[in-house]
């Protein structure tokens, strides 16, 4: 059943794959009174006592918090401190949904942040409290979103526990996150993924083998615009490109140039460090190559081009 396309919120999670036994283990209540159908996520603390509900209604991006004002901390964190689960792995998740899916493929010590990660790892703090945990228990199961953040997320985490194992999950070719496999594959193959996810190495969190590593993201090339010099040199983001040639030749100008035509063609700002050359020599490079003539002061052409680079140019 398509998870977006009833309005009976039983339907809807039995959609995304939960039981009424994983609903009930974890609380999910569901309504289609006083307002739109939806289902609301209990947080809790450490002794079992709701905090506040996450509520989302059915087929929408929105949510909202009731109490008013009250946030959450970790979906599912009593599961942390169950006595009789302490030999389990803890796993972390992106969300509710994903949480409650590694639920019902018996993983019961799963949690979810709140609002997902970023990039940024700024939501580390909803974490740490929970160190001690973590650390207690035989290893960390990072089920984190294919993206960016959701790499992001498996080196946060094992950056934070130091020295504990830390495995991440990767997922079926057309699946995002849990539920995604949930749905697409069913329990037995979200048990698979989860057990065979795959240990980050103590060194730097790298992960184990090169057939882990990541899909590079697609090529970004700068070209200058330069008919003759795009076909032989552009610039790749992300990439050190070493220019060498005979002394007092003009490396140093011709790579200012260059720079100045990629940041002009590609509407991009370029910095240049340059060891050898004064800041001024290179704003004397770029306004010679702009107005056919070197800076000065009381040159108001000179000075405009001057002003017109800085928008662009950074020099050190």
């Amino acid at each position: 059943m398509d998870k977006d396309t009833t309005n009976d919120p039983r339907a809807y999670l039995h959609g995304r794959g939960l039981s009424e036994a994983t609903r009930a283990a974890l609380g999910i209540k569901v309504a289609t009174s006083n307002g739109p159908p939806r289902v609301a996520f209990p947080y809790v603390d450490a002794g079992g006592k709701v905090q506040a509900h996450k509520v989302r209604p059915i087929g929408e991006k929105t949510f909202w918090w009731t109490p008013q004002g009250v946030g959450g901390d970790l979906f599912n964190i009593g599961a942390l401190f169950e006595p009789e689960w302490s030999d389990l792995p803890i796993v972390i998740t992106e969300g509710e949904m994903d949480a409650a899916s590694c639920v019902e493929a018996g993983f019961r010590r799963s949690v979810g942040l709140p609002d997902g990660w970023d990039a940024r790892n700024s939501k580390i703090g909803k974490l740490e409290p929970y160190i001690e945990q973590f650390r207690r228990s035989p290893r960390i199961i990072v089920a984190g979103d294919t993206d960016e953040a959701g790499a992001g997320l498996a080196r946060a985490v094992f950056n934070l526990l130091d020295t504990h194992p830390v495995s991440v999950c990767s997922w079926p070719d057309g699946c995002k996150d849990p539920n995604d496999v949930l749905q697409q594959h069913g329990v037995k193959a979200l048990v698979e993924c989860l057990n065979s996810a795959r240990p980050l190495e103590a060194e730097g969190a790298i992960i184990s083998g090169l057939h882990d590593l990541p899909v590079m993201p697609p090529r970004t090339i700068y070209r200058s615009g330069d008919a003759l010099l795009d076909e032989v040199f552009r610039l790749e983001l992300g990439t050190v490109n070493v220019l060498t040639g005979v002394p007092g030749h003009g490396k140093s100008t011709w790579a200012t140039w260059a720079l100045d035509q990629c940041a002009k063609h590609n509407g991009i700002k370029v910095g240049a460090v340059m060891f050898e050359t004064h800041p001024a020599q290179i704003r004397d490079q770029l306004v010679r190559s702009r107005t056919g003539r070197p800076f000065r002061g009381d040159d108001p052409r000179a000075v405009a081009a001057a002003a017109s680079t800085s928008r662009r140019f950074a020099a050190q």
